[in-house]
């Protein structure tokens, strides 16, 4: 809550963009009734299951859907760095915790406030690592299958992005475990931040 509370006073000090504005226009429209978005020209990236949805929501809550420009990104980017140390925390050897929770915050979450390029405003994508965290995660945690492939099947309907760093990573690694054909352990370094993956494959 803290981080977020610090990110939403950041978002308050920085421009919004032309995104922001057709998530608002998107999700009043939505809550208009017109769920499916018809008549609208939407790009590839539509971000329409992981942001629209929080901007809806929102609006049932807040008197001016424009005020969602402001908390949206920080809660999304708040959300992110947190997964990050709830992760790492399980995945790092008791003895280095601190030291790694330390240095995974200073990757993590303090760039946005460090420089005015990469900051909570202009960080859409993040949605999109969010969600393949989330499934990496899943899988790792021998969860069934079903549940750890909803986040990421929610990122590839909204972002090509999920493609490259979801998709194409489980790809390669399914690929090369089927082709080792053994019951083995792997370390995997992903493409989120470094963060470590490790998972006992059994394949007969």
């Amino acid at each position: 809550m803290v981080l977020t509370a610090a990110y939403i006073r950041l978002s308050f000090d920085r421009p919004k963009s032309s995104d922001d504005a057709s998530f608002v226009q998107e999700a009043q429209d939505i809550l208009n009734g017109n769920i499916l978005l018809r008549g609208w020209t939407i790009s590839v990236a539509n971000f329409y299951t992981v942001v629209v949805p929080l901007y809806v929501i929102g609006g049932l809550l807040v008197p001016r859907l424009s005020l969602l420009m402001y908390f949206v990104n920080p809660i999304i980017y708040a959300l992110t760095v947190t997964a990050c140390l709830a992760i790492g925390w399980v995945y790092v050897e008791p003895r280095h915790r601190l030291i790694g929770m330390f240095l995974l915050f200073a990757v993590v979450a303090l760039p946005s406030t460090l420089f005015t390029d990469f900051n909570v405003n202009y960080i859409i994508h993040v949605s999109t690592v969010l969600c393949v965290l989330l499934t990496f995660h899943l899988i790792v945690a021998d969860y069934s299958l079903a549940l750890a492939a909803l986040p990421l099947i929610l990122a590839d309907i909204s972002d090509p992005l999920a493609l490259y760093i979801g998709n194409l990573p489980l790809g390669v690694v399914g690929l090369w475990l089927a082709l080792k054909g053994q019951q083995g352990y792997y370390d995997w370094y992903g493409p989120l931040y470094g963060a470590r993956l490790f998972r006992k494959a059994s394949l007969s």
